[in-house]
């Protein structure tokens, strides 16, 4: 981990604060403002498939962006970590 933020570092941090307001983004286009009224939810969803495909296109990028960042190895190496506690 020591090494993750010796890379990374305080450059990485407006990177993060976007994919996690993509994620909040993605949150706030499901759900809709007034619940109550909402009769259909595949209807609401039909209305607003732009958006929510827009912005789930945008935190996939921004994903991978934050991967390449963290080097080639620290997919595999997680994977691994996780397969041996098992």
């Amino acid at each position: 981990m020591e090494h993750l933020e010796r890379c990374l570092g305080f450059q990485a941090v407006p990177l993060l604060i976007s994919y996690a307001t993509l994620l909040y983004l993605l949150a706030v286009v499901l759900v809709p403002a007034r619940i109550e009224t909402l009769r259909e939810t595949f209807t609401h969803f039909l209305a607003v498939r732009c958006w929510f495909f827009a912005v789930l296109v945008t935190a996939a990028g921004v994903d991978i962006i934050d991967s390449l960042l963290k080097g080639v190895g620290w997919g595999t190496d997680l994977a691994y970590w996780a397969y041996r506690s098992l």
